[in-house]
């Protein structure tokens, strides 16, 4: 996945627990956070761990994190180095934020004819286990299909459960 946006002149990049793009035009200095503006809105969540890239004016830098399923790509794409998933949150568990980008790297980011790029790629080969509680009454949620193109298995608690995931479900033990 690739999010993009542009520079502005107000980027401080100075935030030490969080990274965004934002969809405004224009931001304040203080926005110490933020590092494009203009985000164009994304296909679609991810889930589980990511690989990113932040590029803009030749330089890059990069760093891994969390995906959040429930992130609505229309809006904002905060990562942050903590847990919490509020509005916006692109991804969580980070290691880095804006405050630990390259001098060079800030610098572009102030250009507002600069293209700012997020690529976002999933790490495979990771073990992990997510438990997922569906909810029939929302066979279309957005986080389950994320959380299912994450999975390595997907295993259904019950018939209902099954058909609401598309797939078969089998008898006996796991």
């Amino acid at each position: 996945m690739r999010l993009v946006g542009h520079g502005h002149p107000a980027i401080r990049a100075t935030h030490d627990k969080t990274l965004e793009l934002s969809p405004d035009p224009q931001i304040t200095a203080r926005a110490t956070c933020i590092v494009a503006v203009g985000l164009q809105p994304a296909g679609s969540a991810l889930a589980g761990p990511l690989y990113l890239t932040l590029q803009a004016g030749g330089a890059s830098f990069e760093l891994e994190a969390h995906a959040n399923p429930s992130w609505d790509p229309s809006g904002n794409a905060v990562i942050r180095r903590s847990p919490v998933q509020l509005p916006g949150t692109f991804a969580t568990a980070a290691t880095a934020a804006a405050a630990d980008l390259p001098a060079g790297l800030t610098a572009a980011l102030r250009d507002p004819n600069a293209l700012v790029q997020l690529d976002a790629e999933l790490i495979r080969g990771r073990p992990a286990v997510v438990l997922f509680a569906a909810d029939p009454r929302i066979p279309h949620d957005p986080r389950l299909a994320a959380e299912r193109a994450a999975a390595d298995a997907v295993i259904a608690e019950d018939e209902g459960a099954a058909r609401l995931l598309g797939i078969r479900a089998q008898r006996g033990p796991v």
